[in-house]
């Protein structure tokens, strides 16, 4: 079984829709990236996010420390989007570099893809260099949300997610996004932005600060 585009475009809806705050998140995102017009919004901003969405599915943000639950990782990386957004506003940065604010911050945990082993019955492993886990799901008939098939890897360390990371913005940005960045993603790529790098990296200990102190539930698609 593969994962069609219609059948994409459904659970990655059911995932934004299924949480108030994930759907208001989704929402401020967009309205903060005021410089880019609605007409190109969709391919530079939704699909990316959708991209992202469909790529981590259900996983955790961490084993225990924050947003240790089903779908964390989105709910942490949606919250670090907002906040580093609304920050590079307050601070002026021009519209190319709020862009790459969006893209660092929303794509800052993706190495966290390779912390974690997700094996389904037939005792097949995802290789998350190779497809989303959306797709591996859709193949072994797994259901999103059950932590049994998910499997921490021993000895990964602590900031191995970070050096790993830019290996997937070519997964998850597509072409539009990737033109729209200009020689910012260079800078990205190259980790030569620190102003930027420790913008997100600021909001992303504050993330994780509230969710240890308030600890909410967070729901996932009901399938």
């Amino acid at each position: 079984m593969k994962l069609s585009g219609f059948r994409a475009a459904h659970l990655v809806q059911s995932i934004l829709d299924a949480d108030p705050g994930r759907k208001q998140a989704v929402a401020d995102i967009r309205n903060l990236l005021v410089a880019i017009c609605p007409r190109r919004k969709y391919a530079v901003v939704d699909h990316v996010l959708h991209r992202f969405v469909l790529y981590v599915m259900d996983l955790a943000a961490s084993e225990k420390n924050h947003h240790a639950r089903p779908y964390g990782l989105i709910d942490h990386s949606l919250e670090v989007v907002k906040l580093s957004l609304e920050d590079a506003q307050a601070l002026g940065w021009p519209p190319s570099w709020v862009y790459g604010v969006f893209v660092a911050a929303l794509l800052h945990d993706i190495g966290k893809t390779t912390d974690v082993a997700v094996r389904a019955p037939e005792g097949a492993v995802w290789n998350p260099f190779v497809e989303p886990l959306a797709a591996f799901y859709v193949r072994y008939r797994l259901a999103p949300g059950d932590l049994a098939q998910i499997h921490y890897r021993a000895g990964r360390g602590l900031d191995g997610h970070v050096r790993i990371a830019p290996y997937f913005y070519s997964a998850i940005l597509p072409v539009e996004a990737r033109e729209y960045l200009g020689q910012v993603l260079s800078a990205l790529l190259l980790r030569q932005s620190p102003m930027l790098e420790d913008l997100v990296h600021r909001v992303d200990g504050v993330s994780a600060s509230r969710d240890r102190a308030r600890k909410p539930p967070s729901r996932g698609p009901v399938v």
